[in-house]
C-alpha cells in the first residue's frame, strides 16, 4: 500500500490558523498582565491621596480644635479676680474640670504641661498655665543670678557659668564691650564664625535667639528654657517659682525649703486645701517668720532679694494639645497671653 506523507505538517510545523490563535491568546495575557499591575498602581496611588487627604483633614481639624484650648485659657485668666497675688490654687492655675480631656465630638482637648514637685521630685502633668512671672527674665537678669541659675540647672562650673551669662548679657546690652575679659562674646567673635552675624545689642524676643549666643547649644537651651523667660518687668512670683529659680535669685538651700515648705503648707502636698501664699511683698518675711523659725541672716537673706520678688503675675503660657479618639494624630498650639488675655506668642506644632 502506498501512504501518502507528502502533506502531512513535519514535526515543527503547525497549520497557520493555529499559529494565529497562539499568538491572540499571548497577546490577551500580556494585555490581561498590564492591565492588572496597571490597576494595582492606580489603586496604590488612589490610596495614597486618600490617606493623604484624610491625614490634612484630621491636622486641620486638630489644629482648629489645638487653637479652641488657647481661647478657654484667655477666658479663664479674664475671668479670674483681680487680686494682689497669684499662686498655683488659682483657677486658671490648676482646673482639671476646665481643662482635661474636654470632648470635642470625635477628639478630645486638653490644656496643661509636665510638672515636677520640688519636694516630692515627681513629675506629672498639670492641667494649667504656666506662670512666666515665676522664671528668671533673661532681659534684666543680673550676671550673678544668671550664672547661679547655669549652675544649678545645667551643672555649669563657676567658670563656665559666668562665661555663658557674660555672653547673655552681652548679647542684650547696647555696647560692644565685653562683660569679662575672656569668655564673653560681642561682635568680633559672631563675625568671625563660619556663618557670620552681629550682636543683637538688644533685648531677646524669643527665647530661641538665646541659642545664638556663645556656650549655649540645643541641649542646654532644652534643659533651660522651662526656668526663663522673656515676659515681664524681670521680678519673680514668689509663689510660683521653682526651686531652682529661688536657688538662683541668692538664696541659700535653707530658705528656699522654707519657702517651699509655706506654700506646701503642713501636709507637705501642693494643691490641698493647707496650702499657703504670700500676698503682697511687705509680708513675704513676717508670714514665713509665723509659719518657721528663720535666724537672723536668714532674715536677712529674704530681706535682700525681697525687691526682686513680686506675688502676682502677668504673663502665662498656655499648651493646648488635641487629639482625635482611636488615632496617633496630635496637633500642639503654643501660645503667651498677658493678663487682659491679649495673645503675645503662637506657635503650632
Amino acid at each position: 500500500m502506498e501512504l501518502r506523507l507528502q502533506n502531512l505538517p513535519g514535526p515543527f510545523q503547525f497549520p497557520l490558523e493555529v499559529k494565529r490563535r497562539g499568538s491572540i491568546l499571548i497577546l490577551a495575557m500580556w494585555a490581561i498582565c498590564f492591565l492588572s499591575v496597571l490597576a494595582v498602581t492606580l489603586g496604590l496611588g488612589v490610596r495614597q491621596k486618600v490617606s493623604l487627604v484624610q491625614r490634612l483633614d484630621e491636622r486641620g481639624r486638630l489644629r482648629f480644635i489645638s487653637e479652641m484650648g488657647i481661647q478657654k485659657a484667655i477666658v479663664e485668666v479674664r475671668k479670674a479676680a483681680a487680686k494682689t497675688y497669684d499662686s498655683f490654687g488659682d483657677t486658671f492655675a490648676n482646673n482639671s474640670l476646665v481643662f482635661k480631656d474636654v470632648d470635642m465630638a470625635d477628639s478630645n482637648l486638653s490644656v496643661g504641661y509636665y510638672f515636677q514637685d520640688d519636694l516630692s521630685g515627681k513629675v506629672s502633668f498639670r492641667y494649667s498655665l504656666i506662670d512666666e512671672e515665676g522664671k528668671i527674665n533673661i532681659n534684666f537678669a543680673k550676671p550673678a543670678t544668671l550664672e547661679k541659675l547655669f549652675q544649678v540647672v545645667l551643672g555649669l562650673d563657676e567658670i563656665e557659668a559666668q562665661e555663658l551669662a557674660a555672653s547673655i548679657v552681652d548679647w542684650r546690652d547696647a555696647d560692644s564691650e565685653l562683660t569679662i575679659p575672656l569668655g564673653s562674646a560681642e561682635d568680633s567673635y559672631y563675625r568671625n564664625l563660619q556663618y557670620p552675624y552681629k550682636a543683637k545689642d538688644s533685648p531677646f524676643e524669643l527665647l530661641e535667639e538665646t541659642l545664638l549666643v556663645k556656650g549655649m547649644d540645643e541641649d542646654s537651651f532644652n534643659r533651660i528654657k522651662g526656668y526663663v523667660t522673656i515676659y515681664g518687668n524681670g521680678k519673680v512670683n514668689i509663689n510660683t517659682a521653682s526651686k531652682s529659680v529661688l536657688l538662683a535669685l541668692g538664696l541659700n538651700v535653707d530658705v528656699v525649703d522654707k519657702i517651699l515648705s509655706y506654700r506646701y503648707g503642713k501636709d507637705g502636698v501642693l494643691d490641698t486645701a493647707d496650702d499657703n501664699i504670700f500676698d503682697t511683698t511687705p509680708n513675704i518675711v513676717p508670714k514665713l517668720s509665723q509659719f518657721v523659725s528663720l535666724s537672723d541672716s536668714e532674715v536677712a537673706q529674704l530681706s535682700g532679694v525681697v525687691e526682686s520678688l513680686v506675688c502676682n503675675s502677668g504673663y502665662f503660657t498656655v499648651e493646648s494639645t488635641a487629639h482625635l479618639h482611636n488615632r496617633k494624630n496630635i496637633a500642639r498650639t503654643v501660645g503667651v497671653l498677658n493678663r487682659k488675655g491679649k495673645i503675645l506668642y503662637w506657635r503650632e506644632y
